[in-house]
């Protein structure tokens, strides 16, 4: 995998009367030489976004975050699956009273399917990447995935629901 700086996300809340709450998104393109000059035009174009913001909109900044958005340069890869594709799965969240978060996993490996429901397409909860993969967003002091406003899964191979859906028409 070739990875390659592509431009960069400013994401930021804003909160209004009433403590209304919404949040904007916008591009910054990745211009200059190196990945580092990149960074510091992109942090100082952000500063031009949010400073000019105030002068159009009669809401309070309350949040931002300048993120980077890298791209495989290589080829994309054949054998992919339909990103509207999705498999739904729900665990508890590590915060009692039985708050359960979903994840959506887009275009879902046939791996991670039970090997004899190829027409129902029951999502197998022990597969091993499946665990791999929930096992990112766990509150157990290793895992650094955050759901939910930050929140983390207490046992996310504790699955309490899972569906298949597609979300548009298949291509």
């Amino acid at each position: 995998m070739a990875l390659a700086l592509s431009h960069f996300l400013l994401i930021f809340n804003v909160i209004g009367a009433k403590d209304r709450t919404r949040t904007r998104q916008f591009e910054i393109l990745s211009v200059g030489g190196d990945d580092a000059t990149k960074r510091t035009n992109a942090q100082a174009e952000a500063a031009l976004i949010l400073s000019t913001w105030a002068t159009v909109s009669n809401t309070h900044v309350q949040s931002y975050r300048l993120s980077e958005v890298w791209f495989d340069a290589a080829s994309t890869p054949t054998g992919l699956y339909n990103p509207y594709e999705e498999v739904t799965v729900t665990a508890h969240l590590d915060v009692g009273g039985g708050k359960k978060h979903t994840i959506n996993i887009m275009g879902p490996d046939d791996t991670i399917f039970v090997a004899d429901s190829p027409n129902t397409q029951e999502v197998d909860t022990a597969d091993a990447g499946l665990v791999a993969f929930l096992a990112r967003f766990k509150n157990d002091g290793t895992a650094l995935g955050a759901v939910s406003d930050g929140e983390q899964f207490g046992d996310p191979t504790n699955i309490v629901g899972s569906n298949t859906r597609t979300v548009r028409g298949a291509d």
